[in-house]
């Protein structure tokens, strides 16, 4: 189950939201029934995909909702520790940074999601190298030739050959000018989205041995 939070206003209970999405029963008693009827109606397992988590966190009107909203999430860690229940929560930032968190808490939502997958810079080149662009048998030899020509004329520049060779016609420099300001870009996804932008169905006029792909986004 994948599960966008962007389209649920910060008013709506994080609990709700879930439970609703999955058909639980929301109640105000013990809320483990519900969720053993869950997985008795799935024995394979669920696993829940939760974007924008940080976003929607964040957008709480005071430190109760938010509280409430963790709690929750401790409680879905716990609960899911020995039972075919997997969680992955996509956020811009760590989750004491979305709002006032006492460190009990912070430290039990720790132990409760101990897996933290992070998104580098060399995440992104590769992501824009493999996915993003693609490109004809010709590119590597049309590529190569160029950085000859640019090595020729431009000796001090120092470009960085490799990293020019897979991800052309982005510049190396480009990619580390928009790592320095990623956090007006909305972290690195961003990165992806404005390269995305910028090149998508648009071959480059000097080659024409690539093409931008949205479906790798």
């Amino acid at each position: 189950m994948t599960l966008s939070l962007v389209n649920f206003s910060a008013a709506n209970r994080l609990e709700d939201v879930v439970s609703n999405a999955l058909g639980v029963a929301v109640s105000s008693g013990d809320r483990r029934p519900a969720w053993e009827a869950l997985l008795a109606a799935r024995p394979r397992g669920v696993v829940l995909l939760l974007d924008e988590l940080s976003e929607f966190l964040r957008a709480k009107a005071d430190p109760r909702a938010f509280s409430e909203d963790v709690r929750f999430l401790q409680f879905l860690g716990e609960w899911a520790q020995d039972r075919r229940l997997w969680i992955v929560a996509a956020m811009q930032e760590g989750i004491e940074h979305t709002g006032e968190l006492e460190s009990s808490l912070y430290r039990k939502i720790k132990d409760r999601y101990p897996i933290r997958l992070l998104l580098t810079p060399a995440h992104v080149q590769s992501l824009i190298a493999d996915s993003i662009l693609v490109k004809t048998p010709a590119y590597a030899a049309a590529v190569a030739a160029l950085g000859r020509e640019l090595r020729a004329a431009h000796p001090d520049a120092g470009i960085d050959g490799q990293t020019l060779q897979s991800v052309y016609p982005l510049h190396p420099a480009t990619l580390e000018m928009l790592e320095e300001v990623r956090e007006r870009f909305s972290q690195a996804r961003g990165i992806v989205d404005f390269t995305v932008t910028r090149l998508r169905a648009t071959p480059h006029a000097a080659s024409n041995h690539f093409s931008s792909s949205r479906s790798a986004t």
